[in-house]
């Protein structure tokens, strides 16, 4: 049976840092938690928070190899590994993008998901959508977000997969790129292990310094994908 709750010391393991600071994480609510009898518990899906919220912060790829191997232990519904380019295939890119609002960019986004057969609610994803962004903001100062429900829907969602809206003019999203975000990729996943190791390639993807200065000169769906492609090959 999948372990529903990690001690301190479990979660030290998993994020790959000291007992004392994952203490101090969940004492300052950086890392959420619930205490039982004094001590602090977590659930899988508290510390994909975290790994998410430090995400945008990574300067490195030790963050992205944190996620990946703790992805390695999270059961997973399909044997697949889909790479970021297939999923992209099977979700599509939005280029020119056409919302222009917060709530227009993840109403657009379910839309879609929902017209190429890979969502059976739309509304129910967009609800999920909009939470995430009210407990945690997906933009990055890069001018990219990384929108998705906060636990995988597999109840809505009949196969993993990413969508990619590129904006013309970008949207005010809560990004840094000249206060505008104008990148947004949507990941629908089945199951945690899928969410984080696309969550992770993602990551390595935009962190390449050639990736979005070239994709914003981009003008169609197929030159983006064979751009993903190049940039998948080389991380």
């Amino acid at each position: 049976m999948e372990k529903r709750e990690f001690t301190a010391a479990d979660a030290a393991r998993i994020l790959h840092i000291p007992e004392k600071k994952v203490v101090k994480l969940a004492d300052s609510g950086e890392l959420a938690g619930h205490k039982v009898q004094g001590k602090w518990l977590f659930s899988k899906a508290d510390m994909v928070l975290w790994f998410e919220k430090n995400l945008t912060d990574a300067k490195e790829d030790d963050h992205l190899e944190d996620i990946e191997q703790f992805a390695e232990n999270v059961p997973q519904e399909s044997d697949e590994e889909p790479t970021i380019s297939e999923l992209l295939l099977r979700g599509g890119i939005l280029i020119p993008f056409p919302a222009k609002t917060r709530d227009s960019v993840i109403r657009e986004l379910a839309r879609h998901s929902a017209e190429r057969g890979l969502v059976w609610d739309p509304d129910t994803l967009a609800d999920a959508l909009r939470k995430r962004e009210e407990m945690m903001p997906t933009a990055m100062d890069n001018g990219a977000a990384l929108l998705h429900p906060r636990r995988p829907m597999p109840n809505n969602i009949g196969d993993s997969f990413v969508v990619l809206g590129v904006s013309l003019r970008g949207v005010p999203f809560g990004g840094g790129f000249g206060n505008l975000t104008d990148v947004f990729f949507l990941i629908g996943a089945i199951d945690d292990k899928t969410h984080l190791r696309t969550l992770a390639g993602l990551g390595r993807i935009l962190k390449h310094p050639d990736f979005l200065p070239r994709l914003r000169e981009l003008e169609t769906a197929d030159e983006i994908l064979a751009l993903v492609r190049e940039i998948e090959g080389l991380c």
